[in-house]
């Protein structure tokens, strides 16, 4: 990997814990800024051309955010889904069929959610008792969710590949 790569990797990890820190100080965004620092790996991958540049953007701002934002939500729903997804889906879409894709890719953010979920109950354990009858609702509403983040992931990814080739020149 390349000294520009590694930087341009490690400029956008630290974005990744500015969002989470934002999503910490804004509760209310705190899904949102957690899908937006989700995009930094994106953009290092795009830059770096490897799924090893999004895959050290995600670990680094993971570690990052377990440490300095301990007990919140935003750090573990970067690290199981929205900080790790994209590079997944980069892997998923390598595959020749459509529907074998899709399936991957479903199945990938379906274990990040209850690998998310499985942590928030370690983490807050009574939060989660709360949540006993309704996880399964849970799961369908974010797989509908996800459907829509994905499509307008893809879209993002095609306007940032166009940006990021300007920026480059």
């Amino acid at each position: 990997m390349k000294l520009k790569h590694l930087t341009f990797s490690a400029m956008m990890a630290a974005s990744s814990a500015v969002l989470m820190f934002l999503s910490t100080a804004i509760p209310f965004f705190e899904l949102t800024l957690s899908a937006a620092a989700g995009l930094c790996p994106l953009a290092a991958m795009l830059y770096g051309k490897s799924r090893r540049a999004g895959l050290l953007t995600w670990a680094c701002a993971s570690v990052l955010g377990l440490v300095l934002f301990a007990g919140r939500q935003a750090p573990v729903l970067y690290l199981c889904i929205f900080g790790l997804y994209p590079t997944l889906k980069s892997l998923c879409e390598t595959q020749r069929h459509r529907k074998l894709s899709f399936l991957l890719k479903l199945l990938s953010a379906n274990a990040g959610f209850w690998a998310s979920v499985l942590l928030f109950y370690l983490i807050f354990p009574a939060i989660l008792e709360s949540y006993n009858g309704v996880l399964l609702p849970m799961a369908v509403t974010f797989n509908v969710f996800f459907l829509l983040y994905d499509f307008f992931l893809t879209r993002v990814a095609m306007r940032l590949a166009v940006m990021i080739s300007r920026m480059k020149q």
